[in-house]
C-alpha cells in the first residue's frame, strides 16, 4: 500500500537458528509503515501464529500511538525500509 512517500509492508519473523526453537516461540508478522522521505518506520500491527499456522492474536497500533524512528542499528529493518522505498 502506498500513499505519497508513505508505504506499508509486512515482515515475517520466524525462528531461523539451526538449534531447537525455544518453548513458546511463535511466528509473527509485523506490519510497518515506512516514511520514505524521512527514512523512518513505525509498527502498525503484529499478528501472532501458532505452530500449525493459525492466527491466534492480532495487535494493532492506532494512528499516532507509535512514534516513527529511523532503523539505525537494525540491519533487517534498514534493509526492509530501503527495499520498500525503492519500489
Amino acid at each position: 500500500m502506498t500513499s505519497g512517500q508513505t508505504k506499508v509492508f509486512e515482515a515475517r519473523i520466524v525462528w531461523g537458528d539451526t538449534g531447537p526453537r525455544p518453548d513458546g516461540y511463535l511466528r509473527r508478522n509485523v506490519r510497518y509503515v515506512a516514511d520514505c522521505k524521512a527514512g523512518t518506520l513505525a509498527v502498525s500491527a503484529v499478528a501472532v501464529f501458532d505452530v500449525s499456522g493459525a492466527r491466534i492474536k492480532t495487535m494493532i497500533s492506532p494512528p499516532g500511538a507509535v512514534d516513527p524512528a529511523a532503523p539505525a542499528a537494525d540491519r533487517c529493518k534498514r534493509a526492509g525500509l530501503q527495499e520498500v522505498c525503492r519500489s
